[in-house]
């Protein structure tokens, strides 16, 4: 149930606060640099590699530090271990989801870059809820 409160006062926020409004618009900034970068870090394993599978792995790890680090210092303003263990942990689970949806689309016949792209956006809105609530929560943000 805390996590419904939470989940409202961030909707809360959203309609009344131009600073979390700021925040989501960073967000989605961010996502798409990240994005990009996951796009071109598996078009360049895919092309050294040709294997979709370990391209869209190896392009995982590295996009995870990446957006790591973006994402905590550009959209939320801080970074931690504590932070980083659970942004880690999350995004391997994103990136397993990723793999798979690559996986599938390329098993009907799309190209593997395009199936790239077109797995990224899935988890864009999922991913903001977790980074808010979850892994870039600071005590006293009223969203406990």
């Amino acid at each position: 149930m805390n996590g419904m409160v939470a989940l409202a006062r961030l909707l809360e926020g959203l309609r009344h606060d131009p600073a979390e409004r700021r925040r989501v618009l960073r967000f989605g900034l961010v996502g798409i640099a990240n994005t990009i970068n996951g796009v071109l870090l598996f078009a360049a394993f895919y092309a050294a590699l040709g294997n979709h599978i370990i391209a869209a792995l190896a392009a995982a790890v590295l996009a995870i530090l990446i957006g790591f680090l973006l994402t905590g210092h550009a959209v939320f303003g801080f970074v931690s271990w504590r932070s980083f263990l659970l942004y880690v942990l999350w995004y391997a689970g994103l990136a397993t989801l990723n793999m798979v949806t690559i996986d599938a689309w390329v098993r009907v016949g799309v190209n593997p870059y395009l199936a790239s792209v077109l797995a990224a956006p899935v988890v864009m809105v999922a991913s903001y809820i977790v980074n808010r609530l979850l892994i870039f929560r600071r005590p006293g943000d009223g969203l406990a």
